[in-house]
């Protein structure tokens, strides 16, 4: 019997559970409660509900904005919460669910799933272009995408610095992908900085310097063997020269630039350069070449009066000292019986400074021509044979790029001795081709979907072409703005898609700018406003009435400026007059002297005359005159 009645009780209580909330249910400012005790009372349509976390009617059905979960009526994305009463995924937030970090909701299948890895918080689940935050501290979120922050770019996931010419790239660590430039005065030109006419950049200074004066142009500042362009004569392995062949010089004595006669160093005896100390071709006796070099000896050998009697092999007796046999290059002078101080020259070299080095000629074969070192057929100075960056086909130092005579890409253009492609054109398969990926204006080199450049209506940022902050990118391609809600978004006219809010005070949550109080909506400006009728203390809306003759105006009670108002709706438009008054254009026009009251100048309530009933009617106006 007893289990009769349990029974009895357990459906009694799932038959209550299931009703509905009645229309009749009524708790207005909850004065009055619901009279079902499974419905609670909206604070927004003042009605009863049918409350949250309940069982689900018998078919399974849930009220709107909710879904039966586990047998459970359970809110749905966006919709109204109680005590964190949301589907599974789902954070009670204001009252309202939210998508919990790393999720998004998904309104197909009505389930919360998971962000692209690169987002925080997203959008659309399984969207990398839908982040409204970063997963990475060092990204932000840019139309969507998570891309690096300023003065970084991103290379195999992560941020890497810019070049130091860049002031934001969309490659790092190339100067061949900046999208602005450190310096005000730099010109970007598909993707590179490049320092004014006659200057050039010093990374160590982080600054345009000038070049030397013999250059037009110039890759190194203030190097006159930095040329790529000459203000007059020849440019010759970096050198402007007034004409193409070598100048001979006298000894202690080398030519510069200018092609002017210049002296050595006082290290050297004979140089290739003047006045550097790294470029002697040989030296005085009591010092030795090594490297370009003159050293002295650490020991002084002992001065023969006579040839010795037999030097190693590979030297021969000169003035009384053992030297290398033509052909051949020392490291020391001594009278050694070894062998293994003379080492062979390059097979170009007569004469040598630096054994097997081309570049480290001292004299040439009948025939050849002495330059810059080497000895070559011609008596004009030839390119060097190292290897030049990819970009270049002739250069004057190998792998670098600031360095080209020429370029290795077809349709490629040179400037300040860089190959680039012309605006709008990438490097595809060693030719600058067109156009670049849309919406790039102009691309990086090697990249045609890395923008350097964007058209006039959007901003490089990242390698990526974004729409100005308050607008985003729409399907036809311009920029349209975003919800008022939003300071910045990822979709135009989205409440949903906003990265930064409007109103300061606001929540941003999984792309929703949530106003303080439920209540509050978005004004034009937007900010969160209290609805009409309610005022805002302390981020809380809250009903507030004013007395007679008095209106509510920026949360304060303020009288009507109107004289015999009663009650007005702004301070200078009444709405009710004093008696003996009527209301006429939102002021208050004295009825005629006959009238106690009225509703216009014509049309009496209450007349004298019927209230007097005497025979004198000026003797009742005085009596009764208001």
């Amino acid at each position: 019997m007893k289990i009769q009645v349990f029974f009895l009780t357990l459906v009694l209580t799932s038959a209550q559970l299931n009703q509905r909330c009645t229309t009749d249910d009524n708790c207005h400012n909850h004065a009055a409660p619901c009279t079902n005790t499974n419905c609670v009372c909206d604070p927004q349509t003042f009605t009863c509900r049918l409350a949250l976390g309940l069982e689900c009617m018998e078919n399974g059905e849930c009220r709107t904005g909710t879904i039966c979960s586990e047998g459970r009526c359970l809110a749905l994305d966006g919709q109204r919460c109680e005590e964190g009463l949301c589907i599974t995924g789902g954070d009670c937030v204001n009252e309202v669910c939210h998508a919990s970090p790393g999720l998004a909701w998904d309104p197909v299948g009505q389930v919360y799933s998971p962000c692209d890895p690169m987002c925080e918080t997203c959008l659309n689940p399984s969207d990398p272009r839908s982040c409204l935050t970063c997963a990475d501290s060092d990204k932000v979120p840019i139309g969507g995408a998570c891309v690096c922050v300023e003065g970084a770019a991103n290379s195999e996931g992560q941020c890497l610095p810019c070049d130091p010419s860049c002031l934001t790239c969309a490659v790092p660590e190339s100067p061949f992908g900046c999208t602005a430039c450190v310096l005000d005065t730099m010109t970007l030109i598909s993707g590179v900085c490049f320092c004014p006419e006659g200057m050039a950049w010093n990374e160590a200074a982080l600054n345009c310097e000038n070049c030397d004066p013999s250059c037009a142009t110039c890759s190194i500042p203030g190097d006159p063997t930095a040329c790529t362009s000459c203000v007059t004569g020849t440019l010759i392995n970096g050198n402007c020269t007034t004409n193409g062949l070598s100048i001979e010089c006298p000894d202690g004595t080398a030519a510069d630039s200018q092609g002017t006669c210049q002296p050595c160093h006082h290290s050297c005896q004979t140089c290739l350069l003047p006045n550097n100390p790294n470029r002697c071709s040989s030296c005085s006796r009591d010092k030795r070449l090594v490297g370009g070099m003159c050293v002295p000896y650490k020991v002084k050998y002992k001065k023969y009066k006579r040839p010795p009697a037999r030097c190693p092999q590979l030297m021969a007796s000169i003035n009384g000292v053992c030297k290398c046999i033509r052909g051949y290059v020392g490291d020391s002078l001594s009278a050694s019986t070894s062998d293994s101080y003379c080492l062979p020259c390059d097979q170009s070299c007569l004469t040598c400074y630096e054994a097997e080095n081309p570049n480290a000629c001292t004299s040439c074969y009948r025939g050849m021509y002495l330059h810059s070192g080497s000895c070559t057929m011609s008596p004009f100075p030839q390119p060097p044979t190292y290897e030049c960056s990819p970009n270049c086909l002739n250069c004057t130092r190998p792998h670098d790029p600031n360095q080209c005579t020429s370029c290795a890409m077809a349709n490629s253009i040179q400037r300040n001795g860089m190959c680039i492609c012309p605006a709008g054109n990438y490097n595809f398969t060693n030719t600058c081709v067109e156009p670049c990926d849309f919406p790039c204006l102009e691309c990086f080199i090697n990249d045609s979907s890395i923008c350097t450049a964007c058209p006039s209506n959007l901003l490089a940022f990242g390698g990526t072409c974004v729409c100005p902050n308050g607008t985003a990118l729409a399907s036809e391609g311009e920029c349209a703005s975003c919800d008022v809600s939003c300071a910045t978004c990822i979709e135009p006219d989205n409440p949903n898609a906003c990265s930064s809010c409007s109103d300061p005070r606001a929540t941003l949550t999984n792309g929703m700018c949530v106003c303080p109080d439920p209540l509050m909506t978005y004004n034009e400006a937007g900010l969160c406003e209290c609805p009409e009728g309610q005022v805002e203390i302390e981020d809380t809306c809250v009903f507030m009435s004013c007395g007679p003759g008095t209106v509510l105006v920026d949360n304060e009670c303020v009288p009507c400026s109107i004289e015999h108002c009663v009650n007005c709706e702004t301070p200078t438009t009444c709405t009710e007059c004093e008696p003996g008054y009527y209301l006429l254009n939102g002021r208050c026009i004295r009825c005629p002297t006959h009238c106690l009251t009225c509703t216009s100048g014509t049309v009496c309530t209450l007349s004298l005359i019927h209230i007097c009933r005497c025979r004198r009617i000026e003797r009742c106006r005085s009596r009764w005159s208001p």
